[in-house]
């Protein structure tokens, strides 16, 4: 069951790393403000809050090579 968007934007204020969880609420922001729906907005956010967790608090989103990027995308194909 998808969690409702409420509760997602909840989990962004309980990431590891402040600046990921900043970068998110200033995603959030942009995808309201251009029409996005609440499902489109709810599954980018839960899909970069799995992102932030993976790569843990050390890592940013700005530093994220295509290295890191493609890795991360394997494992998300696996399941």
């Amino acid at each position: 069951m998808v969690a409702k968007l409420s509760t997602t934007i909840e989990k962004i204020q309980n990431l590891p790393n402040s600046s990921n969880s900043i970068t998110l609420n200033q995603f959030l922001f942009y995808m309201k403000n251009n029409g996005s729906s609440e499902r489109h907005q709810n599954n980018n956010l839960i899909l970069m809050i799995e992102f932030s967790n993976y790569f843990g608090s050390n890592t940013s989103f700005c530093y994220i090579n295509n290295t890191n990027n493609n890795h991360f995308a394997l494992i998300l194909i696996s399941f």
